[in-house]
């Protein structure tokens, strides 16, 4: 009966613990950023804050839009996959690799001449630009035999499940104004406006086992959460050249307020304590909330090889530790706990990123490396993103075609519960393979 009791306070303290739609791990997936939209992008891994001239780049540097000399319509579709495997201590189990793939409008732009004279002129550009993908499928178990504490009795086995999904995406509509001084200033500001899907059903199951393979308890947990967000932001930047080959660039760009509204559900059932069943569901409808993401800084270089191409280099910076949650579904405490979460379990990001790209006659070959720090905690044993990127590209005068082929490899830790417990957490190999075709036309 002492033991009954002590599991059973164990997994209520859980199921009360874990009733909550966000946390730090989404706040971590709304931060993160590729802006890798257009195939030209993409295909010097994002390297192009300092050359303007590109509807994804001038969503880092709105500096960029200023280097645009004709008015150009850009249309961009991407081809994903995803495959994600989950190991616990080395081993797979049944149902920890998943994959996935679809297709994806990654970039549109339009831009206008707003004054054209001999040394100066004054772009506007309205955009769509892919920046975020929430895509990510894994179950995993993590287990451990004669667990530590008053609650467990030799020849014990206390184990747990986890599946996770989360599907959706982000995009900004971006609508900037950059301008060119004696082609050797260009600056440019603008306002961006995130549009955010995002669905996440979380399940978790939790059972001790008994020397005879008996269950002595055990309690599942399922949560769902189905939103759709607007945000807004602003960004201003400047690009600037020293000598006509080299440009140098920086920008700046604000906290991003979003406002999300959709459904979370929760389903808590404990099963096995006493031999009774008790169940706690809950469901909101209409439920609401709103997030702030942290601010991000850029610096960028670009040396241009006369006409023969151009090497470039990007970093980023954002401290998703900045990051807040709030809304009328949350109560203070639930605040305060979410951002103790924020700060303890996120890191801050650095963006590198380096491409180039070489001319021969109308024909482009590039090429890129993009790394991005993990953004957790050193306790999830997080990697690097790095990606691999590749692209061709024509263009006449008229008319342009460019694609792109980039492939994204991590490993993140996920932790149990009580790391007391399991102190070992699922490791989650993630990998995205993206290709986009693009459509370019000049007027």
């Amino acid at each position: 009966m002492n033991r009954y009791f002590f599991i059973g306070i164990a997994l209520f303290l859980f199921g009360s613990m874990t009733i909550q739609g966000q946390s730090a791990l989404e706040m971590h997936h709304l931060n993160r950023h590729q802006n890798l939209g257009t195939a030209r992008s993409a295909g010097v891994g994002g390297a192009f804050s300092a050359l303007g001239n590109d509807f994804s780049s001038i969503h880092i540097n709105p500096a960029g839009a200023g280097v645009f000399r004709r008015e150009q319509i850009d249309v961009h579709f991407g081809i994903f996959s995803h495959n994600n495997t989950t190991s616990f201590n080395g081993q797979q189990f049944g149902g920890s690799q998943n994959n996935e793939s679809g297709i994806t409008i990654t970039n549109f732009g339009k831009t206008w001449m707003m004054n054209e004279e001999r040394n100066r002129s004054s772009v506007f550009a309205l955009t769509f630009n892919q920046t975020a993908s929430f895509r990510e499928q894994y179950t995993g178990r993590a287990f451990i035999e004669n667990p530590q504490g008053e609650i467990f009795e030799p020849g014990d086995l206390y184990q747990e499940v986890v599946a996770r999904e989360i599907w959706g995406t982000q995009h900004e509509m971006g609508l900037t104004f950059g301008f060119n001084e004696g082609y050797k200033w260009y600056y440019g500001f603008g306002i961006g406006v995130p549009l955010t899907s995002f669905r996440q059903n979380y399940f978790n199951d939790q059972s001790i086992v008994d020397i005879n393979d008996v269950e002595q308890g055990d309690v599942e947990f399922n949560e769902g959460i189905d939103v759709n967000g607007i945000g807004i932001n602003a960004r201003a930047g400047v690009i600037y050249r020293p000598i006509p080959a080299l440009r140098i660039g920086v920008s700046a760009q604000t906290p991003t307020a979003h406002s999300f509204n959709g459904e979370f559900d929760f389903i808590y059932r404990d099963g096995g304590i006493f031999e009774e069943v008790e169940e706690e569901r809950g469901f909101n409808p209409n439920y609401r909330y709103t997030a702030y993401n942290a601010a991000r800084l850029n610096a960028g270089m670009a040396y241009v090889i006369n006409k023969f191409g151009f090497i470039s280099f990007d970093y980023d910076f954002v401290d998703p530790r900045t990051s807040r949650y709030g809304g009328r579904d949350f109560e203070q405490s639930m605040k305060d706990d979410l951002r103790e979460d924020i700060r303890s379990d996120l890191a801050p990001m650095h963006h590198l990123r380096a491409g180039a790209e070489i001319r021969l006659g109308g024909f482009f070959l590039r090429g890129g490396y993009s790394l991005t720090t993990g953004g957790y905690s050193d306790r999830f044993n997080a990697s690097n993103v790095t990606g691999i990127h590749g692209g061709i590209g024509y263009q006449t005068k008229k008319f342009g075609i460019n694609m792109s082929l980039v492939n994204f490899q991590s490993t993140t830790g996920e932790f149990v519960f009580d790391q007391g417990l399991i102190p070992t957490p699922f490791m989650n190999e993630r990998s995205r393979t993206m290709f986009t075709l693009g459509i370019t036309l000049l007027q």
